[in-house]
């Protein structure tokens, strides 16, 4: 795991512990609300139910008021409270209907609903009969017979509910307790499942954060390591550079020499070690600064067709030399771009001296354009593509690890750090890179940089 991602993931876990923390709190403060508003809550449950049983006490209270007015006859006012003290009754006999809360409820009960519907019928023939008074009085005695032996069935009526109306009541209380402690036992296993959730990502995070610490001290063992070794091999390395050319110029002047041969191949040869030594202590060294974040970007404009054709040319004597082709097609000659110099130097040199490395036959293509991805921004484009040895797919997946090298790549030298720092390059410029490759068919390494 790279030291970003191991970053990341530590955020990632901190932010979920710190969130599962805010869940849990929130929960017990909901539970203790709960509970300090239980009583209110209940009445509130409870409180429907109650009114809509008193139904049958608040018919008879108007029923009693249509006695009085029917034995107040002729008087007109009396005549206008009937009507009004008739549609009262007649509206609360409606709540027995189905649809309603109580009507639902007197369902479950096939003989209770029937005598509720019957006696809201027998209302209806009374109330028939009220109609009749309006016009003829001489049934007002009927009526009053009628209304007295109705008030009477709402009486019955009422003592005989009574009983189911206490066990709905107390249905009704133990189904909200039971409601309310399903409910607060699933508070408590939610607040001990957080508390266990949010410890377990506590202890991730320590584990990330200790792991970061780690790679950070082996980061800087590394980085120091590689300092002291270029600090320390660079001097005597430029002496025997000095020292091997002194001896070339005066092997050269004395032709009168007659080993003078062998011994400018030999000086020739310790030249060309030391040139593979510094190019290595060059590449750790970059590639410290850059894993240290010591790279600084200078953005300035360039002639990338310039830049890509002297890094082919500096590399077409290594081709000719193994006898293949090197070819280069830009499609942004006469135009600059506003780029880090320096970094896109790098990447050049070193995914087209990859290809170049890495090919026995065939050609290596070269190729810059302007792009525009879905992201609507102005890219670069730089694809190299030969016809190389070719990565399998599980060698695609670490081509970007450090000191990475494949196994077949026939005794070919280097480090295995040069598509390591061109991905730290890439990502510091904002930009992207992709690999495509096959076994025996070759390679595609394809680089976007945004530029201006």
């Amino acid at each position: 795991m790279s030291r970003g991602a191991t970053r990341d993931n530590y955020s990632l876990y901190k932010a979920i512990y710190w969130l599962s923390s805010l869940v849990f709190i929130a929960i017990i403060s909901y539970v203790a609300f709960d509970f300090m508003s239980a009583g209110e809550s209940l009445m509130k449950d409870l409180a429907p139910s109650l009114d809509s049983y008193s139904a049958i006490e608040r018919i008879q209270i108007p029923t009693e008021r249509l006695m009085i007015d029917v034995v107040r006859l002729p008087d007109p006012h009396a005549l206008a409270d009937l009507k009004v003290t008739a549609s009262v009754v007649r509206s609360r006999f409606d709540v027995f209907r189905t649809g309603t809360r109580l009507g639902d409820v007197l369902a479950a009960d096939p003989v209770t609903y029937q005598r509720m519907l019957a006696t809201g019928d027998r209302f209806n023939v009374i109330a028939m009969h009220l109609t009749e008074l309006q016009g003829d009085i001489s049934g007002r005695e009927r009526v009053i017979d009628e209304l007295e032996n109705f008030r009477k069935t709402l009486v019955h009526l009422n003592n005989d509910l009574y009983p189911d109306q206490i066990r709905h009541y107390a249905l009704i209380m133990e189904t909200t307790q039971n409601q309310r402690r399903l409910f607060i036992y699933t508070c408590i296993a939610w607040s001990a499942a957080t508390m266990i959730w949010g410890g377990f990502f506590m202890m991730l995070g320590l584990k990330y954060r200790r792991t970061y610490k780690e790679k950070e001290d082996a980061i800087q063992r590394k980085s120091l390591f590689v300092a002291l070794f270029n600090h320390e091999l660079r001097s005597p390395l430029q002496s025997l550079v000095g020292h091997a050319d002194n001896l070339l110029e005066k092997v050269n002047d004395r032709p009168d020499l007659a080993s003078g041969q062998s011994i400018e191949t030999e000086v020739k040869a310790i030249d060309r070690c030391v040139e593979t030594i510094q190019a290595r202590m060059t590449t750790f060294n970059q590639y410290s600064r850059l894993e240290a974040g010591k790279v600084t970007l200078i953005r300035e404009s360039v002639d990338v067709h310039e830049m890509v054709l002297f890094v082919v040319e500096s590399l077409r004597a290594v081709a000719d030399e193994k006898g293949i082709s090197i070819l280069a097609d830009a499609e942004i000659q006469n135009q600059d771009f506003t780029v880090d110099k320096q970094g896109l130097q790098q990447i050049l040199e070193n995914i087209i001296g990859n290809a170049v490395k890495f090919t026995t036959h065939g050609n290596v293509a070269v190729s810059a354009s302007v792009v525009m991805p879905r992201s609507h921004e102005r890219c670069l484009q730089i694809r190299v593509t030969d016809t190389g040895i070719g990565m399998t797919a599980a060698e695609q997946e670490k081509i970007f690890d450090p000191f990475f090298r494949a196994e077949r790549t026939g005794g070919i030298g280097g480090v295995g750090l040069g598509l390591a720092m061109v991905k730290f390059l890439v990502d510091i410029m904002g930009g992207d890179i992709r690999v495509s490759s096959k076994i025996h068919e070759g390679t595609e390494v394809t680089v976007r940089i945004p530029v201006a």
